[in-house]
């Protein structure tokens, strides 16, 4: 009797044990370390193609910021941030990234960069990094190391016009808002990881340009004009002004959705005998368009027709991406990644 218990026990246990394995269990559910791809970058975009060699391994004076993000969940939500990189040269842009997930990327150019932006120490760091629009966190510098950073710290100033300009030490509230600077930004989603595969980003020029010109002053007559925080002129002579290229405040905005910005144009004009006319003007501003808006003054008898009005232009190709690029009109990486 003992002898059958224990052989119809022994025997239960062994069915569980199929049973169990041939529902998914056992070997099957034991998780499977995941492949890891190096992929490189292409970038293409508002870019001025030259048939020309690529030199690809020169380091340049434009700064490249780039954050990647995955879906950590697999559930469709592309938002864990899985590394960040600050480069100066396109032909160190190579991650290595995991099979299985989904992968997204944005990527923030000032052309110049290396001229135009603050590096140095800054917020008591003991280090020196660049900081708006490259910074970490709220005020941590980011050092220029040609490399990712694997971990969850990416850059936060990708999406914003902010930048610190060179020559004057950052604190946390001297950046300027829509700075003279060339800004790009451009965005990949849904990146699926292959053996030497490459991640395609599109850049778009995230500025527009301005120029004010002032006609028909007298001799007895100033006047002063301003246009928002883009502009503002106190003269007893006419201006020709000059032609100006600004960042938008929100340079993600801008990359989405094409927005323009209409500033009120406002001109006041007074007389050594005390008389003051004012008159004023709506303008929009378009992304890649230079708009010159002419401020005329015409005194006649101690009347006074005062006019403003605007042109529009295509933007000086000059701020474009200059490079050496490929035929087909892509500046790419110049590695050949491996599993």
């Amino acid at each position: 009797m003992r002898k059958c218990y224990a052989v119809f026990i022994m025997t239960a246990i062994a069915m569980f044990a199929f049973e169990g394995c041939s529902k998914g269990g056992g070997e099957d559910e034991i998780p499977q370390p995941e492949e890891t791809y190096v992929v490189s970058f292409a970038l293409t975009g508002d870019v001025d193609v030259s048939y020309e060699p690529l030199t690809r391994s020169t380091p340049t004076n434009d700064i490249y910021g780039i954050n990647v993000y995955y879906d950590k969940n697999k559930d469709g939500n592309i938002n864990t941030v899985y590394a960040y990189g600050l480069f100066d040269n396109i032909g160190d842009m190579t991650i290595p990234l995991l099979s299985g997930y989904k992968y997204k990327f944005e990527c923030s150019l000032v052309k110049d960069g290396k001229n135009k932006l603050y590096s140095g120490q800054a917020f008591g760091q003991s280090y020196a990094g660049y900081c708006y629009p490259f910074q970490t966190g709220t005020s941590t510098p980011t050092i220029l190391g040609n490399k990712f950073v694997l971990g969850s710290v990416k850059l936060t100033g990708l999406q914003s016009g902010n930048a610190h300009l060179k020559g004057v030490t950052p604190t946390t509230s001297n950046y300027v808002k829509m700075p003279s600077i060339a800004r790009y930004y451009g965005e990949t989603t849904d990146y699926v990881p292959t053996k030497n595969g490459k991640v395609t980003i599109a850049l778009k020029r995230t500025v527009f340009g301005a120029r004010f010109i002032i006609n028909g002053i007298q001799e007895d007559g100033t006047l002063s004009a301003s246009c928002g925080d883009l502009w503002s002129k106190t003269t007893s002579q006419d201006d020709e002004g000059v032609e100006t290229m600004f960042s938008y405040s929100d340079v993600y905005d801008c990359w989405k959705n094409e927005s323009n910005l209409t500033y009120d144009v406002k001109a006041s004009y007074t007389t050594i005998r005390g008389e003051k006319w004012d008159w004023s003007e709506n303008v929009t501003f378009k992304r890649n368009v230079m708009t010159t808006v002419t401020i005329n003054v015409d005194v006649d008898h101690y009347l006074l027709y005062g006019s403003i009005g605007f042109s529009e232009e295509p933007l000086n190709g000059d701020n474009y991406i200059d490079l050496e690029i490929n035929g087909d009109g892509i500046i790419d990486t110049p590695v050949d990644p491996t599993n």
